[in-house]
């Protein structure tokens, strides 16, 4: 199992590896890319041990998951006729369901860290801010979205809330009210994939924007092996 690192810790490495492209070379290729896959196996960990926990969407103001546009307004009109309680017990059943299916992504992004290419890693290396993040969601966004699929339906399979929500979806779509009518399911699924990358991409472009700030910090043992 790979050591933990704290998230700012993981990704001021990334940072520094990135951020200095002069760096790559005196490492060699092998090396900068078997160090670059270690480090993103680590952030995909920690990125998932954030949102993958009780309140890691529901009581996170920037990704908790709302009710779609399309049910928005019947929302309103359910609370203004003292509704709440409904309203609220669905928008937690949506985030709890990204919460189930988040730690599930865990094997599928160490495989597709795993088959990065030496040239995949020398594009990273020295492309812009997010390409390591958007590496990992080109190469395995389409098998999470399988994987994360059915375990988002067996969470939320029952509950009379969801069923409603599917109902409204499909007469919002059939009338013209939505360009794409997703199921509750489709669309939790597709709302935790985008925290997940958006996590890690947020983080990467901000410490690769700054990657002096690794200097003096806690993490000289791991740069002084990659400057070996």
């Amino acid at each position: 199992m790979l050591n933990k690192l704290p998230m700012p810790a993981f990704f001021l490495v990334l940072a520094l590896l990135c951020g200095q492209a002069a760096a790559a070379p005196a490492l060699g290729s092998n090396q900068a890319a078997e160090g670059l896959k270690a480090l993103l196996e680590q952030g995909s960990e920690l990125a998932i041990n954030q949102l993958g926990q009780n309140g890691g969407f529901s009581q996170n103001p920037k990704w908790r998951i709302p009710l779609p546009k399309t049910l928005q307004k019947p929302a309103k009109l359910m609370r203004k006729l003292g509704q709440d309680a409904m309203v609220d017990e669905l928008e937690n059943n949506l985030n709890s369901a990204a919460e189930q299916a988040i730690p599930h992504a865990r094997d599928l992004l160490v495989s597709s860290i795993r088959q990065m290419s030496l040239q995949d890693a020398r594009q990273i290396l020295s492309s812009h801010p997010t390409a390591a993040t958007e590496y990992l969601n080109r190469t395995s966004r389409d098998q999470l979205r399988e994987r994360f699929l059915p375990i988002v339906q067996q969470t939320t399979a029952g509950s009379p809330l969801i069923s409603q929500y599917n109902q409204l979806a499909s007469q919002a779509g059939g009338l013209g009210l939505g360009k794409k009518t997703l199921s509750a399911e489709d669309y939790v699924t597709d709302q935790a994939l985008d925290a997940l990358f958006g996590v890690i991409g947020e983080q990467e472009a901000s410490l690769r924007a700054n990657p002096a700030k690794a200097t003096g910090s806690m993490l000289k043992g791991v740069l002084e092996s990659f400057k070996k």
